[in-house]
């Protein structure tokens, strides 16, 4: 049995709860959030919210768990908007598949749905304050990435930190959630934070070594639209046929791919992303051995060898 299967009866009943929760008496919202539950995902970030409850040796908090999954799903509606994407886990996206419009409008309540759930439920109000405060770090980031489009001179720590609060603050935020010790709450907040970023690098490599089928969106849709990932800003950095090539306005993808396989650029980006699984190993064996930990490992074994 996976780690998945292990937790899928906890994670049926989050899409459940959330979708559940989010419908209302307007037809065509119901209509398009039992569309959003065919493209329902990992459920990493609950699922490392009960991970962690399970290493703390809690009892596992399916209410945060849903939470976070709406607050994730509300970002990535967003993302599609913001990014034009045509596809979401294999799937139209919301934005494609209704507009953009009414997508915005859909992420916008999932947002104001989510604060509701929260003041209606028994959530403590230190992990209310932090989901708001996650919510802003991801909205600043946003921002910031916006900021950087087309910017040729974004330095790769710029990059790091962009990502750092985009995704990594809610694999953080997950994995903690359910401690109440303050020094293992730090502990799985690192090893979050480790993944989050980890997981982030390895889209970036995926986007120019997946397959479409597999990967469920459009390949190198963040370089034609200016957001220039990990292995573009090492590319950039090492060879300056890069910005020759970024500068043409003709779509030059495949040349670009070329020159990232060839110059120093995947092989660097590789190595950052050993660096930060190194660091997960490592926040891992600092941690008492239970059933929650070793879920923890498989969890990190199975994203460490992902193909999507």
């Amino acid at each position: 049995m996976t780690v998945f299967q292990r937790y899928s009866d906890d994670l049926d009943t989050i899409d459940q709860n959330l979708i559940g929760y989010l419908k209302s008496g307007d037809r065509y919202l119901n209509g398009s959030l039992d569309y959003l539950q065919t493209m329902r995902g990992k459920m990493l970030r609950p699922l490392l919210s009960l991970i962690g409850s399970e290493i703390a040796g809690a009892k596992r908090d399916l209410m945060n768990a849903t939470a976070l999954e709406m607050l994730h799903i509300g970002t990535l509606i967003h993302d599609d908007v913001v990014d034009e994407s045509k596809l979401r886990r294999g799937k139209e996206s919301i934005q494609s598949k209704y507009s953009k419009e009414y997508a915005i409008y859909m992420g916008d309540y999932l947002f104001s749905s989510l604060f509701v759930y929260l003041s209606a439920s028994q959530i403590d109000h230190q992990s209310l304050v932090a989901l708001a405060k996650l919510m802003q770090q991801i909205c600043l980031a946003e921002m910031k990435q916006w900021h950087h489009r087309h910017n040729l001179d974004q330095t790769v720590r710029e990059y790091l930190r962009i990502i750092s609060g985009k995704t990594a603050g809610l694999f953080s935020l997950a994995l903690g959630s359910g401690a109440e010790d303050i020094e293992l709450k730090q502990k799985l907040h690192r090893i979050g934070y480790h993944l989050g970023m980890a997981f982030q690098i390895q889209d970036d490599l995926l986007d120019f070594e997946g397959d479409e089928s597999l990967v469920g969106k459009e390949l190198q849709k963040d370089l034609l639209i200016g957001n220039y990932s990990l292995p573009i800003l090492y590319a950039l950095e090492a060879e300056p046929k890069m910005r020759q090539l970024l500068c043409v306005e003709t779509d030059l993808s495949s040349d670009i791919q070329a020159l990232v396989f060839s110059s120093s650029a995947y092989k660097r980006t590789r190595k950052l992303l050993d660096l930060y699984f190194m660091k997960i190993d490592h926040g891992i064996q600092a941690l008492e051995d239970n059933q929650g930990r070793r879920d923890l490992v498989e969890l990190v074994e199975t994203l460490r060898s992902r193909t999507y």
